[in-house]
């Protein structure tokens, strides 16, 4: 069990938030496959521990590669990094340097501050407010995930609107079929993504279903071909605690 930290965007704070996100994925960065010995090899050239099959890293993570060399373990404390600011008399002062009761505030849910925002990178962990506890860490390959997991990593429902609906009965009368009988479905929307292209730039990008979604999410944080490179993730489970985790625990203590 550690205490680990974690960065997030603003869209997944405000998912972490709403209590809409409870899962995240991160690659599993130390995982390569060696050509020769045609096995999987955990922790770099020289690691000890080899897998002959994609099922077996799976089947193992909870003993041996979860034990030993995991990034993520059940049990561990993720602090949350974000963007955030301190008062606009303290812009001038570094991340380290700063006093640990100075004020913050989080771009995320507030935009009254006009001082200077800073990357989550350089937040400190006595400014982080939100604190995941991990119930369940798996290893996966990323496009396995099921739809009830993308809706755990805060991917939203957004049924149609009243003029959606209006165009779809028009739709539907053009097309001589029965709306009514076949009902426009919603889509799934993925935070803090971007189509990009006309007529609409600004709108977020949807799918059919919350995993199309999610990889829409995943592309956009990790580049235009990140889904189809298909790469092992942990695939974190955990509970949310709004507490800054150094008073989390004092508050347990």
């Amino acid at each position: 069990m550690a205490d680990k930290p974690i960065i997030f965007s603003a869209p997944m704070v405000q998912a972490l938030l709403d209590g809409r996100k409870v899962q995240t994925r991160r690659t599993v960065q130390n995982l390569t496959f060696d050509p020769i010995s045609q096995m999987w090899r955990f922790g770099g050239v020289n690691s000890a521990l080899l897998f002959r099959s994609e099922d077996q890293v799976k089947s193992r993570t909870d003993g041996v590669v979860s034990a030993k060399a995991a990034a993520y373990r059940k049990g561990d404390r993720l602090w949350c990094r974000e963007n955030w600011q301190t008062h606009c008399d303290m812009d001038h002062i570094t991340p380290r340097d700063l006093p640990h009761d100075a004020a913050v505030q989080y771009p995320a849910t507030y935009d009254g501050w006009v001082s200077r925002v800073r990357p989550s990178i350089h937040m400190p962990r006595w400014a982080s407010r939100l604190t995941l506890i991990v119930t369940d860490v798996r290893v996966e390959r990323l496009q396995d995930i099921s739809e009830a997991d993308a809706q755990a990593e805060g991917i939203i429902y957004q049924p149609p609107t009243e003029d959606d609906l209006k165009w779809y009965e028009a739709y539907a009368e053009e097309h001589c079929f029965d709306p009514v009988k076949d009902p426009m479905s919603g889509v799934w929307i993925a935070p803090g993504t971007r189509q990009g292209f006309a007529p609409r730039p600004n709108d977020p990008q949807w799918g059919p279903t919350a995993s199309f979604a999610f990889r829409c999410l995943w592309d956009s944080i990790n580049g235009p071909d990140a889904w189809a490179q298909n790469p092992f993730v942990y695939a974190i489970t955990f509970t949310v605690h709004k507490s800054n985790i150094d008073a989390l625990k004092a508050e347990a203590a």
